[in-house]
């Protein structure tokens, strides 16, 4: 008999893990620039009532893991990731999501796993663009203070209250800006390609990733490729949440 992992035995790298009993399959979610692990529990608690366990990613300079220093190596978190995986994963199959530059890391997530953790069933990005149409501000991790901000404001996730407290503020954009260097200095292959399917999310009022663009996923495997347009921007709204949900659903089917 396996036994689910526990929240304690998947920190630092996974946090916020609600053990399922009898859960078939593991989410890991890689969240967007500037986020954490605990975004991701609502995730865990609808997901657990189809039997899949949710694992958030956390990086290391926020909630529990504030004061330690930004990650700045891409395949050492792949690696880290990768480790708990062949761990505690006890046989199940898993799936990897990431949000905006979380997509970057999930991608790289995904190319590690894939040949060192069997079970791997798809890759869901959402809302980032492809690598082949990187954003016209690339990269965005260099632009100075007053471009970076409001490059986080297009993004609509800095709350107004926010800004308001130049200190909550000036922590909120390092972190942000940590991260996306984290995948915008990475030197990618071009020609290491995933052979698990890939379904894209982009949201049809997303000013920053354009719907348009979403195509340029399918260069990243030999497997199905598929995109879905939701409602909202950049951050999706509960009835697109919805979709998401479901798609992640099916890809365990």
């Amino acid at each position: 008999m396996t036994v689910p992992p526990t929240m304690t035995g998947l920190a630092p790298w996974i946090e916020y893990v609600e053990p399922v009993a009898g859960a078939h399959a593991v989410l890991v979610c890689c969240p967007h620039a500037g986020g954490a692990a605990s975004g991701y529990r609502p995730w865990g608690r609808r997901l657990a009532e189809v039997g899949i366990e949710v694992w958030p990613v956390q990086l290391p300079g926020r909630e529990g893991r504030f004061g330690e220093p930004f990650q700045r190596d891409l395949d050492a978190l792949a690696d880290a990731v990768i480790e708990t995986l062949e761990e505690h994963r006890a046989g199940r199959d898993y799936a990897i999501y990431g949000h905006s530059a979380g997509a970057y890391a999930a991608w790289r997530v995904a190319m590690a796993a894939e040949d060192r953790v069997p079970g791997l069933t798809h890759l869901v990005v959402g809302a980032s663009r492809p690598p082949t149409h990187p954003d016209p501000a690339f990269p965005i991790h260099r632009l100075p203070d007053a471009e970076f901000l409001g490059r986080l404001l297009e993004y609509g996730r800095i709350p107004e209250e926010l800004l308001r407290h130049d200190e909550l503020l000036e922590l909120a954009t390092t972190t942000a800006r940590a991260d996306l260097r984290l995948v915008e200095d990475y030197a990618w292959p071009g020609e290491a390609r995933l052979a698990c399917p890939v379904t894209t999310f982009c949201g049809v009022r997303d000013t920053t990733v354009p719907v348009a663009c979403q195509h340029g996923w399918q260069s990243i495997t030999t497997g199905s490729f598929d995109e879905v347009t939701l409602p909202g921007g950049h951050f999706p709204p509960r009835e697109a949440e919805d979709l998401i949900l479901e798609v992640v659903r099916r890809a365990f089917e």
